[in-house]
């Protein structure tokens, strides 16, 4: 329920100050975790003493209403202070959502010396800060894993820091309000598996930054690790920076060994986590003797040990079938792997023993047109459910031609949706065309757009039948016909491109394992009758038939 004691005046006060934030004027989203700070400042010799504590209940200027902790902020009326050297300043943190009950639609906080400041003068109340919470959200986008298989750190002990790159992973998000950054909103990430046993405090080094020092190691001032009751560890709770961005860096360490884990993000405190975020640490040859000499085959036809990506049953996927391995379990998670990049999964055997039916996305292969005769490698690991330790199958070899990519981008940024997004899903199409944002100055590309200039865009959806693992034939959208740009685009900076909302509905994810569809999209540009430059390719998930995925 939402608190609201009543917070009595303090005697001693006149010592200092306690100064809440953020302030007023900071836009507060629904659904939205929020930190309040309250900063001590004494005056003169006057100094904040030890076990000193804050209440954030109420306070001689009223009651703090319409608010709520969040999980893991059991104390409220003495909340410890972060003593700084000198104890003549401190903070101390509360993490609170609007309380969902309240139709006021505001969050009302006041602050004082809690009953746990004992000795010498107490600091002034906070004056009262009420904040206004805005009709809608944010857009949120998370990404990662960055890397999905690391290795294991064999000799290298466990100090490794982000610096390692190839036994290190990271995950990010980045909240905006339309095209600007929202600083100071609460990220919470979570151990996405059954046998985690502490991931960030345990198994692995988690960090903030990717320049992180060992020193930096969490918890930290920017991190904290909040006791998690459902499994034997901690979440990691932090705030977006100034961009608008919230990152978490995991490191292998050596002494932990092999694992298959997951991460899940959590950024709207009033529903569910989102999907889990799979990746490995292992290494896959020593491994491999745990499966016996079996392998995960290529449905696609193949002449020799060459498959032909021009040729695929099901373009733009790779049709594969994992076999029944020994001492299998329902609820093993078995992941496919191509090219040292999880591919997909996590999957579960049936209870006839028959093989798992997958796919994969053929533009995570190497091609002879893209990739010089490269060799691919495919394999599957099972992380397994009774000894929580993974293990992979033999290495499957194959070489790729043809053309394995829909759509091939160039030097231009690649476009974004708009309003800012990272999926296309039920609810975008509620909302009109799907659109995308071009920018027409690019100083990173050496660009800019001129008068005359013709821009057009290409989107190219693939997914699958809904509620169903049968693939939908992939389809190639185009955007509406622009004029060529006049001088007021190119005074506004940007320009929309708008694709028509039917040939984007129906598209699910494979009902089993939960591989999403795609929209990939790349816009072009024509000048003075003649092909001028192409954009990166702009990927998002595309599933707007389960209107349960990413509907905000």
């Amino acid at each position: 329920m939402s608190h609201g004691e009543q917070g009595t005046s303090q005697d001693l006060g006149g010592a200092g100050s306690i100064i809440l934030t953020p302030d007023a004027s900071t836009k507060v989203y629904p659904h939205q975790g929020l930190c309040i700070v309250a900063t001590v400042t004494m005056t003169g010799s006057n100094k904040i003493p030890a076990g000193a504590t804050i209440d954030f209940s109420g306070s001689s200027k009223g009651l703090s209403s319409h608010f709520v902790g969040l999980l893991g902020q059991s104390e409220w009326t003495n909340v410890p202070i972060d003593i700084a050297p000198g104890n003549a300043s401190g903070t101390a943190k509360l993490f609170i959502r609007h309380d969902y009950s309240d139709t006021s639609n505001s969050i009302v906080v006041n602050a004082m010396a809690g009953s746990e400041w004992t000795g010498g003068a107490k600091p002034d109340d906070a004056t009262t800060v009420t904040y206004t919470l805005a009709p809608t959200g944010p857009t949120i986008i998370c990404s990662g894993p960055s890397s999905t298989l690391l290795e294991l750190p064999s000799g290298q002990g466990d100090q490794l820091t982000p610096a390692a790159a190839q036994y290190a992973t990271s995950f990010t998000c980045v909240v905006k309000d339309g095209n600007n950054p929202v600083p100071g909103y609460v990220v919470e990430w979570h151990e996405g598996s059954d046998q985690s046993f502490g991931l960030f405090s345990t198994l692995m080094n988690a960090y903030t930054s990717a320049t992180a020092a060992w020193a930096d190691v969490l918890p930290s001032a920017d991190a904290v690790f909040v006791k998690d009751n459902n499994q034997q560890g901690y979440y990691v709770r932090m705030t977006t920076d100034a961009s608008g961005v919230a990152s978490l860096y995991l490191v292998a360490k050596d002494s932990t060994g092999p694992i298959a884990q997951s991460v899940t993000a959590r950024y709207d405190f009033n529903v569910t986590y989102e999907y889990s975020r799979p990746f490995l640490v292992m290494d896959i040859n020593e491994s491999a003797q745990a499966l016996e000499d079996i392998y995960p085959r290529i449905l696609d036809p193949m002449t020799g040990d060459t498959l032909n990506f021009d040729e695929l049953q099901d373009p733009p996927y790779v049709s594969v079938s994992i076999p029944h391995y020994k001492n299998a379990h329902p609820t093993d998670n078995v992941y496919l792997v191509v090219n040292n990049e999880i591919a997909g999964g996590p999957y579960h055997y049936k209870a006839d023993g028959s093989p798992v039916l997958c796919e994969f996305l053929a533009s995570l292969a190497y091609s002879d047109l893209m990739s010089g005769g490269q060799k691919n490698e495919m394999l599957f690991v099972v992380g397994g459910t009774e000894t929580g330790l993974p293990s992979a199958s033999t290495i499957r070899g194959f070489f790729g031609t043809g053309n394995n990519i829909q759509l091939t981008g160039g030097n231009l940024d690649a476009p974004e949706l708009y309003p800012y997004a990272g999926h296309i899903n039920h609810t975008t199409l509620s909302k009109g065309p799907v659109t995308i944002q071009v920018q027409l100055k690019q100083p990173d590309a050496s660009w800019n757009a001129q008068l005359g200039d013709v821009v057009s865009a290409t989107a190219v959806l693939t997914g699958y039948r809904p509620d169903s693992d049968a693939l939908r034939v992939p389809i190639t959208v185009p955007a509406n016909v622009l004029p060529p740009i006049a001088a007021g685009d190119l005074t506004k900076g940007s320009i929309l491109l708008h694709f028509p909302v039917a040939p984007f509905e129906g598209w699910d994810q494979k009902k089993d394992g939960g591989t999403q569809g795609q929209c990939c999209i790349i816009y072009s540009v024509v000048r003075a009758g003649q092909p001028n430059e192409s954009s990166g390719l702009l990927t998002v998930v595309l599933n707007t038939a389960n209107q349960s995925y990413a509907a905000n």
